[in-house]
């Protein structure tokens, strides 16, 4: 009953009927099907979800560990923690992305409930709060669910475009520099990076949007909740990752995730932070964000980072 009131809410109850007397319908087609432009963003919003995309341009950048935040990390963490923790980090390589639009935030409580009408969350938080006690495989099922009623085709980012998505065009630990504070981003303020301050541990998960976007545009890339990858994860991949569009191990047992929690201290909410867990774990501090898969904008050009506004 809640998934037809959604439906008939939406217009995709109307659109089926029409297709069934033989209409054509495209189910999430109407005004917001279109692009538009807000402070050097080329957005797009999926109707169903009204979840809000960002263009990201094709570019290159240099994925994983910086050979000084090598050593502050060896340095803070010893040897024998960075090696369990952080050596999958390296070596830093050149990769190369083509374009793709990414969702500005992680699939929220509300979309989750109103697409698949169950609860799995732990803790009592609004529905502007992301979905979280999701595992790989629960995300796989939201957007399966996704894919046959909207007109779109999602799936889960690469483990590449996180990192580029985070990154934003830097090429510090964090997108906001070498330091990051809990003004910045929601994560364990109990522990610092480098010349960092104490800040505030909420101890949960905050709504979206409650942090400054990125320069790309993007919210939450660093801290709030765990966001899982497409990719299989392997210690060793870096060695041998291709340059151009990198998808991971062709098999492996865990998944990769990105960006770090709420609960996490600052070192593993780092742009180049991975981490790898079994696919059918959902955790308190486990969400997603989307990729749709979408033709490049009208006005596909390629943007450099100046043509960011470092204030948005």
């Amino acid at each position: 009953m809640r998934l037809l009131n959604w439906m008939t809410k939406t217009g995709l109850f109307v659109c089926l009927t029409l297709t069934t007397f033989s209409q054509p319908c495209i189910a999430s087609e109407d005004e917001t099907n279109h692009e538009y432009y807000e402070k050097n963003l080329t957005l797009w919003r999926e109707p169903l979800t009204n979840q809000e995309f960002v263009w990201l341009p094709t570019g290159c950048f240099q994925m994983g560990q910086a050979s000084q935040e090598n050593q502050k990390l060896r340095s803070d963490a010893g040897e024998l923690k960075y090696r369990d923790f952080y050596a999958d980090e390296t070596p830093q390589h050149k990769v190369c992305l083509d374009g793709f639009w990414l969702a500005r935030q992680e699939v929220s409580q509300r979309q989750w409930i109103n697409l698949m009408a169950t609860k799995p969350f732990s803790q009592n938080q609004a529905d502007d709060h992301p979905a979280t006690n999701i595992s790989w495989l629960m995300a796989m099922d939201f957007i399966l669910v996704l894919n046959g009623i909207s007109s779109g085709s999602f799936r889960l980012p690469t483990e590449a475009e996180m990192e580029y998505g985070i990154r934003a065009g830097t090429s510090t630990p964090f997108h906001t520099g070498q330091t990051i504070s809990t003004d910045q981003a929601n994560y364990n303020g109990v522990y610092t990076y480098d010349t960092g301050e104490r800040g505030a541990y909420l101890e949960k998960t905050s709504p979206a949007r409650s942090y400054p976007a990125n320069q790309f545009g993007l919210f939450d890339m660093h801290g709030n909740v765990w966001e899982w990858c497409s990719d299989w994860y392997d210690k060793k991949y870096y060695q041998l990752s291709p340059i151009n569009n990198p998808k991971g191990p062709i098999t492996g047992k865990k998944k990769v995730m990105r960006g770090g929690s709420w609960f996490t201290s600052p070192r593993s909410i780092r742009s180049a932070n991975r981490r790898g867990i079994e696919p059918d774990v959902a955790l308190e501090d486990s969400g997603f964000r989307l990729v749709v898969n979408k033709p490049p904008p009208m006005k596909n050009e390629t943007i450099s980072k100046s043509d960011f506004n470092p204030d948005f």
